[in-house]
């Protein structure tokens, strides 16, 4: 068994266990870095036939959530986003999504709320925008 694998096992052991309440978030930082690493270890594939239907049905998974969390998102009531995007998961999905606040204002305020919460548990290093396209081969 490889150590990613043993490490999925771990972290779905703990998603398992966490289901009864959040994930603590040093739990949510643990997956993200997992399926980052999980994410690089498919742009290494060398069979490129397998590994352009991986990024399609990456891309596809990406459209279906994108499509319905901007559906969900244009039902918030005004200064709901701005509420929830402290959440440091939240905040994680809607970045993934470009759904974070436009204007100016309301992105500087949620970034400082998002950083006095994020300050609150302890530091952790920002994740990356996962890269969820096709690889030509």
């Amino acid at each position: 068994m490889s150590d990613l694998s043993r490490e999925r096992d771990a972290t779905a052991a703990t998603i398992a266990q966490s289901l009864v309440d959040f994930m603590p978030n040093p739990d949510w930082d643990n997956l993200l870095a997992l399926v980052n690493r999980q994410v690089q270890a498919l742009e290494e594939l060398s069979d490129s036939g397998h590994k352009t239907q991986v990024f399609e049905l990456l891309q596809g998974i990406d459209a279906i959530h994108r499509e319905a969390l901007r559906r969900l998102v244009r039902l918030f009531k005004k200064g709901v986003l701005e509420q929830v995007v402290t959440d440091p998961a939240i905040h994680t999905l809607m970045d993934l999504y470009d759904l974070l606040p436009a204007d100016a204002a309301d992105a500087a305020e949620v970034a400082e709320v998002a950083e006095a919460a994020e300050a609150a548990t302890k530091p952790k290093p920002r994740f990356p925008t996962i890269p969820i396209k096709a690889v030509p081969g």
